[in-house]
């Protein structure tokens, strides 16, 4: 059996021409794009759409008859050339659904907790990268990143209190109309009443935000502080998560 090499002994390389190619894999998906277009019925109006086609998946050997595809679509001028590999890499990453995280870091020499929204390890990790890079001096380090509940994160309400604001984990039923469910909350608050409070006002503001006229009730199950150095902004976090 071959011994497996890491992406750092990888040779990796856009090309046409095919003897270059031959008996390496294709890097990425070889796809070709075109525009077609069609009239707007209504307004009369010429709009150009662009297409694509996948040729070649990602990984696919590029033996003599892989490289005739290649040929035709090159000469047909469908693609200019191809990224290849002489790894056989099909295993594709892709990101989940948007959910809460917990990255720990080490900073100062202490553990803290930062919680965000991300859609993978990875993308929680860039983020939370970029938050300490610009909130914190000197060096750190990340030591886990874990996905949490489906806790919703409240960062876009500002209040002005007087004494310590905490992190707290709120608990609420929430009675709509004739429907009640539970949801659970992390704000930063005096105590878990005021906490409820932020909660309300977020979700009021969310409701007018839909055009919604329901009257809510609130009820809190359960509220404790939890260990949370920061909870970064749902704005920075969209930034990361722009495709969704």
């Amino acid at each position: 059996m071959e011994k497996l090499q890491t992406k750092y002994k990888e040779n990796r390389f856009s090309t046409s021409v095919l003897e270059e190619m031959k008996n390496m894999y294709t890097a990425e998906r070889v796809v070709r794009r075109w525009n077609e277009d069609f009239t707007d019925e209504e307004t009369g109006e010429v709009v150009s759409v662009e297409r694509k086609e996948i040729i070649l998946d990602r990984g696919v050997l590029l033996d003599n008859i892989t490289l005739q595809t290649i040929h035709f679509h090159i000469s047909n001028g469908d693609i200019s050339e191809v990224l290849v590999s002489d790894q056989k890499r099909d295993g594709m990453f892709t990101d989940g659904f948007t959910t809460t995280w917990i990255s720990t870091a080490v900073i100062g020499g202490k553990k803290k907790n930062i919680y965000l929204y991300a859609n993978s390890p990875k993308t929680a990790l860039e983020i939370t990268t970029d938050y300490i890079e610009q909130q914190y001096p000197g060096s750190f380090q990340i030591v886990t990143v874990k996905e949490s509940d489906g806790t919703t994160l409240i960062t876009n309400l500002t209040q002005e209190t007087e004494g310590e604001l905490k992190y707290y984990k709120i608990v609420v039923e929430i009675q709509k109309e004739d429907v009640s469910y539970n949801n659970s909350f992390i704000v930063r608050a005096l105590n878990a009443e005021n906490g409820k409070s932020i909660i309300e006002a977020f979700l009021k503001a969310m409701q007018e935000k839909k055009k919604e006229d329901i009257e809510l009730f609130l009820t809190i199950e359960s509220a404790k502080v939890i260990p949370c150095e920061a909870v970064i902004d749902v704005s920075f976090c969209k930034e990361y998560l722009k495709d969704e």
